[in-house]
């Protein structure tokens, strides 16, 4: 069993580079269900915000990639003159953003005219910051997962005062 602060995984880990399908395997393992691709239209979610239901497209999930530039994107770790790891920044607020930049396929809010609000960093940096760490926890699938992405920083912080 491997155990991390945030997962764990029971059973048998294959580390290797064969091609051989695992004999347990009793359906087949879709591509699209595992694998994100640009081409794909997203699912729908519903967040509820100031009374009103905001329906989005969102990726059903995000990539190692654009999980780990949330990451950066709130959190900076240095090393001090020890080799020790120094949190020099956690920002909860550009975490978030960069959730929602990374998982937002289109959204549905209008300007006064009528016309479309385009889906751009510009408008995400003004949205409302409450909604948007809804949109953000939508997209990460539940608040336990958002808030063990932190948890290790936290904990570390507590350490160190």
């Amino acid at each position: 069993m491997v155990v991390l602060p945030y997962l764990t995984i029971e059973g048998n880990i294959h580390m290797g580079s064969t091609q051989e399908p695992l004999e347990d395997t009793q359906e087949p393992l879709l591509f699209e269900d595992y694998f994100n691709s640009p081409e794909a239209p997203g699912v729908e979610i519903e967040v509820m915000h100031k009374g009103k239901v905001v329906r989005l497209r969102v990726k059903k999930s995000l990539t190692l990639d654009e999980m780990q530039q949330a990451t950066d994107a709130g959190v900076a770790i240095a090393l001090d003159k020890e080799g020790n790891p120094t949190i020099t920044k956690m920002n909860q607020g550009a975490y978030s953003k960069a959730i929602v930049l990374a998982g937002v396929r289109s959204w549905p809010f209008t300007n006064p005219d009528g016309s479309p609000v385009p889906f751009t960093k510009a408008n995400v940096n003004i949205m409302d910051g409450v909604l948007a760490e809804k949109i953000a926890t939508a997209i990460l699938g539940n608040r336990a997962v958002q808030q063990q992405a932190i948890v290790p920083f936290a904990e570390k912080l507590k350490e160190d005062s």
